[in-house]
């Protein structure tokens, strides 16, 4: 069975598709969506005012539900040379004749088709047949069309349903409650959300969803587009089920994807973050500091990184703890600053951290992080190749206003950390990632880092002389099986 979704139009007779493909799935016409990202990774602080869109160029995705085996036939509307499907570890093969390509997908979950490069990218995000019978029954019930409820305030109990043929236009915010379901294989979009301040905690700008203080939540299928500033948020809350989402469109000043601050019993899985700024980060902040963080499991994603970190914990690091944190079985098939990433940026004790199963694609057409530091500065990469740092971990001073005395002077300490069965994809030509493990303080030794299987292209790594790494004075204890 195989079922698809149509693109809705807009009141003003606008259409949410875009022509840069047509696409056919088992010979049916399947919907090309469109999606506003970026086409660089050109970053600043929040200036007052949003990124320009001369930034940013248009892609495409496609959602549809099946259980059996399916042949995607995708015309393109635009030259290319090869064709391939991330992620690699799939082993997707393409068939090219003219400017049709055709492959088959044998098992649900998510893909890119990309042409020579990362640019109008075709996302392809392929969905379990659920029929959602209890949607109709929801608190806030979003049919087939085109909604603009605007900001969504959830009270505990509610449940918001969105169906597969809705465009939600709002956001959702959920304070003290629990016991709230957000469900459904439709898109919540955030384009009339303007963003106002520069701080990302506070609820003046919700981004498409932001928890405070809650428990019991549970987010599963839905596609969330073009928010205002962080796309999922949780501050305080524990026991978050977020399930088979699909983050894409994403351009604007920060918007990462998932930001766990201060938060335990979190489980992200089987999904797809294509973000602006940090993919999925682990964070402290100073209001919520008496919070532990701990007991996260992130698994079965597929991540793409357009500017920042990918698998990260910090910067933000404000709290005594943070432990039993996990990523497993993820793919992340662009990066930018870094891949796997530990930022120790106030004083926690941050151990109990396992990476495993993790694959990472370096490709030589990825573009450089460049700073943007003036209105008038262009993003000029000239010849350099963008190269993230593969694992990186170190302390900072992320010193905000509620910073106290005692925490500017102080670091924090980092040990116990599990790196297994980290796979690289490295392009031809490109040299080996680099690895760092550093600690800026003697009073502040960081110790007991274990890589147990790092494999390059298929290599095993014996030696982290093999990559591109300096050792640390302030770092013990580092371990290569």
């Amino acid at each position: 069975m195989i079922r698809f979704a149509k693109s809705p139009l807009a009141p003003d007779g606008m259409s949410d598709t875009t022509d840069l493909y047509k696409v056919k799935v088992n010979g049916l016409t399947c919907d090309v969506h469109q999606a506003r990202v970026s086409a660089m990774p050109f970053n600043r602080t929040w200036p007052g005012k949003q990124r320009s869109i001369d930034q940013t160029e248009i892609a495409g995705f496609i959602c549809f539900e099946a259980d059996e085996k399916v042949t995607l036939e995708v015309e393109c509307n635009k030259a290319f040379k090869k064709a391939f499907v991330k992620p690699f570890s799939k082993n997707i093969t393409t068939a090219a004749k003219g400017n049709i390509i055709t492959f088959d997908i044998t098992e649900n979950g998510q893909y890119v088709l990309e042409l020579d490069d990362d640019h109008e990218a075709l996302h392809i995000f392929v969905n379990n047949v659920n029929d959602y019978a209890d949607g109709e029954n929801a608190t806030y019930y979003f049919g087939p069309g085109v909604h603009f409820p605007g900001l969504i305030r959830v009270k505990s109990g509610d449940t918001v349903y969105v169906d597969k043929e809705a465009i939600v236009y709002g956001s959702i915010l959920g304070e003290s409650v629990h016991d709230v379901r957000i469900f459904g294989y439709g898109i919540i979009d955030g384009t009339y959300e303007e963003r106002i301040i520069e701080h990302c905690y506070l609820p003046s700008t919700k981004g498409n969803i932001k928890f405070y203080d809650s428990h019991d939540i549970l987010i599963e299928g839905v596609v969330l587009r073009n928010s205002a500033i962080w796309v999922i948020s949780l501050f305080g809350c524990h026991n978050v089920d977020i399930e088979n989402i699909k983050i894409i469109g994403q351009w604007r000043y920060n918007t990462d994807g998932v930001d766990i601050c201060n938060s335990g019993d979190v489980v992200v899985r089987n999904s797809f973050i294509r973000a602006f700024d940090d993919v999925i980060t682990i964070k402290g902040i100073p209001e919520y500091k008496h919070l532990p963080v701990g007991h996260i499991a992130v698994e079965n994603c597929v991540m793409w990184c357009g500017w920042g970190r990918n698998i990260e914990i910090g910067i933000e690091t404000y709290c005594t703890e943070f432990s039993n944190i996990l990523f497993k079985n993820c793919e992340l098939i662009h990066s930018s600053a870094a891949c796997i990433d530990i930022q120790n940026g106030g004083v926690a004790e941050i151990s109990d951290i396992k990476f495993e199963n993790i694959n990472v694609e370096y490709s030589n057409t990825c573009l450089p992080e460049i700073y943007h530091e003036y209105d008038e500065m262009k993003y000029e990469p000239g010849d350099r190749i963008g190269m993230p740092n593969l694992i990186y971990s170190d302390n900072f001073k992320f010193i905000l206003p509620e910073t106290t005395e005692e925490e500017k002077n102080n670091y924090g300490v980092t040990h116990g950390i599990i790196y297994k069965n980290i796979n690289v994809y490295l392009d031809e030509g490109l040299p080996m990632p680099r690895i760092h493990i550093g600690s800026r303080s003697a009073d502040a030794i960081h110790y007991d880092f274990i890589i147990d299987g790092l494999y390059v292209n298929g290599k095993k790594i014996e030696n982290l002389e093999e990559m591109t790494y300096h050792p640390d004075p302030n770092v013990k204890q580092i371990f290569v099986l």
